[in-house]
């Protein structure tokens, strides 16, 4: 068991006057419960009993407020809050309870070689804590926020990194954002919808069967940051030999390379961009108010439901480059258009015939369907003629024959070998062939694609 209790690890945060100064580095914290319900509980009880006790005037005090430092950052937020909800927020101790949505602060804290083992951190706040060489085998770290946390040699053994649910119809996902994983361990993990972007897994130990569905970004549906999050995977995965685990994620990568490129997706991006530009002019001051309200319904529209109808139709709508000033000083570019539909219609060609350079069973289907299809063309419309052709008493053995030999003569085009038994007898069919013919030299080129990108990276 820890030898510290929850209670003491909360009064040691006021001491310290924030978790930043905090230092429970080589700690006994095992099984040690910080989570989001426990923080609450103690909360409402320590609130209660300062009520009972202290003066009304005391809780304008930091100090008093500081006691449940682990729920809320500061006194200030939880006034604002509670008077945004219409609630007194002076005397009146329930008043503060909105503000507690998370567990223990431990922002900036260090953890580094402690013993967590079994700890319950689910919705805690952990930005910057260095877990570094701790050892926190079956530690519950569902819905806690570890933007820039340092895990460097940490043993996360069966720990979970969840979604966690702090009341019915709400939920907060495990946020990993720039976290450093570098020579962890994450065997028998547990993953659920997990933010990853620019994560560094460098030698860390996780399979791609871990990690598989579970991106959040990706699930969220933005696009972009979900290629980052795989791109991080897939070097760490090459990085530690896995080669098909790097095959996999990297069709992800790609996979969400396209859907980021989609010309309806670009047009919702450049909506949104235009829509946060025309929000912030409309709140500076030096406007006019008729130009400051006309602002602010041109950003409202583009968010709308009304101006979703022309998402659609961005495939035709002529843009160009244009430079934006916004209010900051500063010059962005928006992205153009055009551009972005020919990469949309690369990758989107390269990931249907090769997967993206890394399946040989898509390329071998293409060249099967395209050698099938044409010969079912030449077998209907009669196209062929042969310079001895067999004759069957059987009509169905005839329809077999003829069909046969159509497949050989789609498979002779295809494969650029011509003989004379069997011509094609008109200008379609004589079309037909050449295009035939020129394909062949493409799937033969799909497939040194594919086999030279499997052997320059090695897998």
């Amino acid at each position: 068991m820890s030898q510290y209790t929850t209670e003491q690890v909360l009064e040691m945060i006021v001491q310290n006057g924030g978790s930043a100064n905090l230092n429970l580095s080589n700690e006994d914290l095992s099984n040690i419960d910080l989570s989001a319900p426990t923080i609450r509980k103690i909360f409402v009880e320590q609130v209660w009993r300062l009520r009972a006790t202290a003066p009304p005037e005391a809780w304008n005090s930091r100090n008093n407020y500081q006691l449940w430092y682990s729920g809320i950052k500061r006194a200030s937020d939880v006034r604002q809050r509670a008077r945004e909800r219409g609630t007194n927020a002076i005397g009146d101790p329930r008043a503060s309870l909105v503000a507690v949505k998370r567990g223990v602060i431990l922002s900036g804290s260090d953890l580094s070689s402690a013993n967590c083992t079994g700890a319950l951190l689910q919705g805690s706040d952990l930005e910057g804590t260095k877990f570094t060489n701790a050892y926190m085998y079956q530690a519950d770290f569902s819905g806690a926020r570890l933007w820039d946390a340092q895990f460097e040699h940490t043993k996360l053994n069966r720990a979970k990194f969840k979604v966690f649910r702090p009341a019915p119809g709400q939920i907060q996902k495990t946020a990993l954002q720039n976290a450093n994983f570098s020579w962890t361990d994450f065997s028998g993990e547990e993953f659920e919808d997990v933010l990853l972007m620019h994560c560094k897994f460098d030698k860390a130990r996780i399979t791609w069967h871990q990690i598989e569905g579970q991106v959040g970004e990706e699930n969220d549906k933005r696009w972009s940051d979900a290629q980052q999050s795989y791109i991080s995977l897939k070097n760490n995965f090459v990085s530690m030999s896995q080669y098909s685990d790097a095959s996999k994620a990297y069709i992800k990568e790609k996979t969400m390379e396209e859907r980021a490129s989609f010309p309806t997706q670009v047009g919702t991006t450049y909506l949104k961009q235009r829509s946060r530009v025309w929000r912030i002019q409309s709140e500076q001051d030096g406007i006019g108010k008729l130009k400051k309200r006309w602002l602010k319904i041109k950003s409202k529209f583009l968010l709308s439901e009304a101006s979703k109808f022309f998402y659609y139709f961005w495939w035709i709508l002529p843009f160009t480059p244009k430079t934006v000033h916004l209010p900051s000083g500063r010059r962005t570019r928006q992205t153009t258009i055009q551009p972005k539909r020919l990469q949309w219609l690369l990758l989107w060609c390269n990931g249907r015939a090769t997967g993206h350079g890394e399946s040989f069973a898509r390329v071998g289907l293409l060249g099967i369907s395209t050698i099938v299809g044409f010969a079912i063309a030449y077998h209907m419309w009669d196209m062929l003629k042969l310079t001895e052709p067999s004759i069957i008493d059987s009509k169905i053995l005839q329809e077999i024959a003829d069909f046969r030999d159509s497949l050989i003569f789609s498979t002779r085009s295809t494969s650029t070998i011509v003989f004379s038994d069997m011509t094609p007898i008109n200008t379609a069919a004589k079309i037909m062939s050449a295009v035939q013919g020129l394909l062949g030299p493409v799937f033969l080129a799909s497939f040194v694609y594919v086999l030279s990108k499997r052997i320059g990276r090695g897998y």
